[in-house]
């Protein structure tokens, strides 16, 4: 037996708890399995280790490494409908001294990648409703991620977006697995 629950869209998006006069509808549905989703959102749920992050430029076709060979990252989706994102170059600059000064700031914001948000999941892709980033530019804004799951492995392939350091137009692809 499947089941499936819904409350207002404005309170999951806003991170806050319904208030008392909201109704919640659990509907059972015998050996049914919404096509799927139900199974993708249960194994979506927990904390997946970043194994490589590629991206592709548009306009040229090159593929590199977006956060170094062997980043350092972490993607959490929680039963809640949030999400976390972190992801840093395992070869960041060392610090001259013990706080970083106004150069040394620029090469870590440009070193890593830190997002949260609510997550909804829509034929085949998760998409990301950020509300607090690392970078302002990207506001309050939706993150569409295709992705499959295979095992204890998580890839989100065919993303597009812009690149926030060099501005350019490309699509990312993600392989994590399972922690």
């Amino acid at each position: 037996m499947k089941f499936a629950w819904s409350l207002p869209k404005d309170s999951l998006l806003l991170g806050r708890w319904p208030e008392r006069r909201t109704v919640c509808y659990v509907l059972v549905f015998p050996e049914s399995d919404f096509g799927g989703l139900m199974t993708n959102a249960a194994a979506l749920l927990g904390t997946w280790r970043m194994l490589s992050w590629k991206r592709k430029f548009v306009a040229s076709g090159e593929v590199t490494d977006a956060m170094g060979a062997d980043p350092i990252g972490y993607i959490c989706y929680h039963a809640d409908g949030r999400m976390m994102a972190l992801v840093v170059n395992r070869h960041r600059p060392a610090l001259r001294g013990a706080t970083p000064a106004d150069d040394e700031k620029i090469a870590l914001f440009d070193s890593m990648l830190a997002y949260a948000g609510s997550y909804t999941l829509e034929d085949g892709r998760v998409i990301h409703h950020v509300d607090a980033s690392w970078n302002p530019a990207w506001g309050i804004t939706d993150q569409v991620r295709p992705y499959t799951i295979e095992g204890d492995k998580l890839v989100i392939s065919g993303a597009p977006g812009i690149d926030p350091v060099t501005g350019q137009d490309v699509t990312y692809h993600l392989e994590f697995q399972k922690v």
